[in-house]
């Protein structure tokens, strides 16, 4: 989304005066020049479909792949409408929408099933952001309670305008469109959604959710103009957008239930004789789960039938055989696979392992990939060593810089270093941006952190280029090294490297250098063997203490 001159506007202005002009945008220019381009296509943030259907229909032209949910026919947008009494005259934001997203909220953190889900609020201003976040403060310094249960959550709630949301996600999205009708009865849009590219803009805004929508607005699909009428494609897709948010079976979610006479076709129908209700073809993307058994209130899949019949082009084995599989478990689907061989040689026997499999409890699975590509060192030289273990993040540190940290910093530091010690000065710093609205560390803030860990005294070692920070309840001994961290090679403790170094040698025998390099390498899952200068660099200098 290439970002507009809307801040360089003065406060006197109001929202409506304002003219967005978008800045120049690198994508735009990359594109200019023919730069080559890669499109991500797995989409992975939204857990149900409907979530990013409308984006995936009207901007990326279908072509992302997407995974189904369970309960694939519901949408989880829902659709909230405030009716107000008079005239909205500007774009400030009403008593009644204030109370309707107050109450949203409210509604969500007394709710025992989503109290520990995470809350974004996106309005399309920033006056109205303003006015929603006052009133939520306001809310929260009510109600301490309520207070007490929002601060448990591990990622904190936020109201942010259009502009300042792109890369924000949360598990519920509450999108205010605070819009107003003109003396006609029609919708009066402006400000950036407006403007050139605005569609853009609302691609961001409806594309932050995780596991839910909720949308609340003062006006309808049906009070904007006929779409030949509509010249401005970000005012035509808000009109777009209402409209999917407020149907009930909306045509993007139904599944194509097709038939041919594939073998899925046959295995339907004996399962269809057994009385099993059995839809085919469920997803909306390019990847689809050949057939579900659907539950008896219709409004889930009880078990998803994966047949090996119909590879998808342009996929990979691995992702085929181990991605899918691992996304569809985190969706908290139940997942049989069927081999045509199976079928034709033993019909009754695999439609026996279907049943079997439809009657066993969901139990969650380890990440398939991760166990036999990172797994495997350890398991064939019999290394002593361990899983990295980070602690849960749940503290969350505010950052001013007139202020500092708050005191929530040295709770979160000492907890970390008792979990992940020996750690390094740079993990424990990614670690406090990981809980904290700090996206990058400034120089004040890396001294606020630094005399911060000076005052907790913690016992500290020198490792190369920075400090390395261990626990006050152990010793500096290292007995086994930490695999599958995803530390950078100067963030692992040369305490770490040497004992992995020391055990190659003592297993395997005496070495070149540069095969216990990259046997070093391999035994800490770090890129497998690959050897560059950096690593070479900080390889020797620990080779040299061992010598």
């Amino acid at each position: 989304m290439p970002p507009s001159a809307y801040f360089q506007a003065g406060l006197e202005l109001s929202d409506e005066d304002i003219q967005y002009e978008d800045a120049i945008s690198l994508l735009d220019e990359c594109l200019t020049i023919d730069l080559p381009r890669i499109r991500l296509n797995y989409h992975y943030r939204s857990k149900h479909e409907s979530l990013i259907a409308f984006s995936n229909y009207n901007f990326y032209n279908d072509t992302l792949f997407i995974f189904p949910s369970i309960n694939s026919a519901k949408s989880l947008v829902e659709f909230k409408y405030v009716p107000l009494d008079c005239a909205k005259l500007n774009s400030s934001i009403t008593k009644e929408e204030i109370d309707m997203i107050v109450d949203t909220f409210k509604e969500i953190y007394t709710n025992p099933k989503a109290m520990n889900k995470s809350v974004g609020i996106i309005a399309f201003n920033m006056k109205q952001a303003d006015a929603i976040y006052d009133a939520i403060v306001n809310l929260l310094a009510d109600d301490h309670i309520l207070s007490d249960t929002v601060a448990k959550v591990t990622e904190p709630w936020f109201v942010k305008s259009l502009e300042n949301v792109q890369g924000d996600e949360r598990d519920i999205i509450i999108l205010s469109i605070g819009f107003r009708k003109n003396s006609m009865g029609r919708a009066v849009v402006l400000g950036p959604l407006a403007r050139e590219n605005g569609q853009r803009r609302l691609n961001v805004a409806v594309s932050r959710s995780k596991e839910k929508m909720i949308v609340v607005s003062t006006i309808l699909p049906t009070d904007f103009d006929d779409d030949t009428k509509i010249s401005n494609k970000g005012q035509l897709m808000l009109k777009h957008f209402l409209q999917y948010a407020s149907m009930e079976n909306n045509p993007l979610l139904i599944n194509n239930d097709d038939e041919d006479k594939s073998i899925a076709y046959f295995i339907k129908k004996d399962l269809e004789k057994l009385g099993y209700d059995v839809r085919c073809n469920i997803g909306n993307s390019d990847f689809k789960i050949d057939l579900a058994i659907i539950n008896q209130n219709k409004d889930a899949y009880d078990l998803g039938i994966l047949i090996d019949s119909k590879p998808l082009e342009n996929r990979s084995c691995r992702d085929q055989l181990y991605v899918f599989e691992s996304v569809l478990n985190s969706l908290k689907w139940k997942i049989v696979d069927v081999y045509s061989i199976e079928y034709y040689k033993d019909r009754k026997k695999t439609i026996d392992k279907i049943i079997s499999c439809l009657n066993k409890p969901y139990e969650p699975e380890a990440n398939k990939l991760n166990v036999r590509l990172e797994s495997l060192p350890a398991k064939v030289f019999n290394y002593n060593c361990r899983a990295y273990e980070k602690v849960p993040a749940y503290t969350y540190v505010e950052y001013d810089n007139d202020k500092g940290f708050n005191y929530k910093l040295r709770a979160l530091i000492v907890e970390v270093v008792n979990k992940e010690a020996p750690i390094s000065f740079e993990t424990l710093k990614d670690r406090v941006k990981e809980n904290s609205n700090i996206k990058s560390m400034s120089d004040k803030a890396k001294e606020c952190l630094v005399k911060t860990l000076e005052s907790l005294n913690l016992p500290t070692t020198k490792d190369q280029y920075q400090n390395v920070y261990w626990s006050r309840t152990g010793d500096k001994q290292v007995e086994s090294f930490r695999i599958n961290s995803n530390r950078d090679i100067y963030d692992i403790p040369k305490e770490e490297i040497i004992c992995a170094m020391k055990q190659i040698i003592s297993i395997q025998g005496s070495l070149k250098k540069e095969d216990l390099y990259k046997e070093t390498l391999k035994a800490l899952c770090y890129g497998q063997s690959v050897l560059n200068k950096r690593n070479i660099e900080r390889l020797d200098y620990i080779y040299n203490l061992i010598k």
